[in-house]
């Protein structure tokens, strides 16, 4: 099952799906387990909910939030005096799942560009010029092989390729 769903929707699909089914698991142990025995646990302080320090950016507000290249998922925020205190969890999976996800798409996107590079090697010769490109192709021509018949190379790099005719 998991193979089909890869084969048809994608690694990127494949990633969310992951990513979903951990926070739900990160999220059941958060309300299942006390506070005490949670390790990894941050408490940021601040004065107002709305200035928060840099390098905070919400994910999803009061859920969830990256700081500082770490992912967090909010455990409690509680009012004391005049401060506000956000009790987080560090999410290292999330973070991992994340990084394998960023490394996939840039592996993909090199192997496009080496596959654009190949198909073009492999078929720039059966492409029509246009006669910038024909003049070009004729002076080289003369100059690399010049046992050749220009008149043979003018044909060659003028006419785009035809596959042979079937008799039918």
């Amino acid at each position: 099952m998991l193979a089909l769903v890869i084969s048809i929707c994608g690694l990127p699909l494949f990633y969310a799906f992951q990513k979903q089914l951990h926070k739900q698991a990160q999220f059941n142990y958060i309300e299942t387990h006390p506070q005490e025995k949670m390790e990894g646990l941050i408490h940021l302080t601040v004065k107002d909910v709305e200035s928060l320090p840099t390098g905070f950016e919400w994910e999803e507000e009061n859920i969830e939030f990256r700081f500082h290249g770490m992912m967090y998922d909010v455990v409690s925020i509680k009012k004391k005096n005049a401060e506000w205190i956000i009790t987080a969890l560090a999410d290292t999976v999330e973070v991992s799942i994340e990084k394998t996800n960023q490394q996939f798409a840039k592996q993909d996107q090199e192997n496009n560009q080496k596959a654009q590079k190949l198909f073009k090697w492999v078929f720039t010769p059966y492409i029509s010029f246009s006669n910038a490109e024909v003049s070009i192709i004729y002076d080289m021509a003369s100059i690399y092989f010049p046992m050749i018949k220009q008149s043979a190379v003018q044909r060659w790099a003028a006419s785009p390729y035809l596959p042979p005719k079937v008799n039918a």
